[in-house]
């Protein structure tokens, strides 16, 4: 259907003061996407005297607005008890992720069509069968921040400053297999995830 039959049909609907001022709304507002960039390699990094691989996420504005204040949560975290997903108990606030793998930005601004730079979501350690969410936050937080290895699927909510507040959430599995450099990451289905 050609785009001027459609405006035809529209007008003669009667509907056009509803729907051309909500397409122009559209077009001016921003739309985040996480996802996992398939070019994008996990990163080693040192902290302290132990070395880790950083998995990570990116964030894009695929809206038609720049957005500013673009923030990062990691909003739930389960576990694949070999049947079904479990909610894990020792998880229980969203987690601050940041821009950076040594968490030195938590929020960042987007120009229309722009990605972040990688978001970290997890980190494994070479010394140990341990993974850690990727977050500024101290292991004495009283948040559960270290996991042995399994299949996770974390829960991350990304939003940015603005009227109506754009927000995305997007649901990703994690094994964790104990060796620091096997570790996947992808997008879980969306239908299961808890939001």
């Amino acid at each position: 259907m050609s785009e001027l039959l459609l405006v035809e049909l529209i007008l003669a609907s009667g509907a056009l003061s509803i729907q051309v001022p909500r397409m122009r709304r559209m077009a001016r507002q921003g739309k985040l996407r996480l996802f996992v960039d398939p070019d994008s390699a996990p990163q080693v990094i040192r902290l302290g005297t132990r070395f880790a691989m950083v998995y990570s996420v990116r964030l894009a504005n695929i809206g038609g607005v720049g957005l500013n204040g673009c923030r990062v949560l990691l909003e739930s975290m389960e576990y694949w008890n070999g049947a079904d997903w479990q909610v894990h108990p020792g998880f229980g606030l969203s987690v601050p992720l940041s821009f950076h793998a040594l968490g030195a930005k938590s929020r960042l601004a987007l120009a229309p069509g722009a990605f972040s730079n990688d978001v970290p979501l997890v980190l494994a350690f070479r010394d140990e069968e341990r993974m850690r969410i990727a977050t500024p936050l101290q292991i004495s937080s009283g948040i559960l921040l270290e996991y042995p290895a399994g299949r996770y699927r974390v829960t991350v909510r990304a939003r940015a400053n603005g009227r109506p507040e754009p927000t995305v959430t997007t649901a990703f599995e994690v094994d964790f297999d104990g060796a620091w450099d096997t570790t996947q990451i992808r997008e879980a289905s969306s239908s299961s995830a808890i939001v």
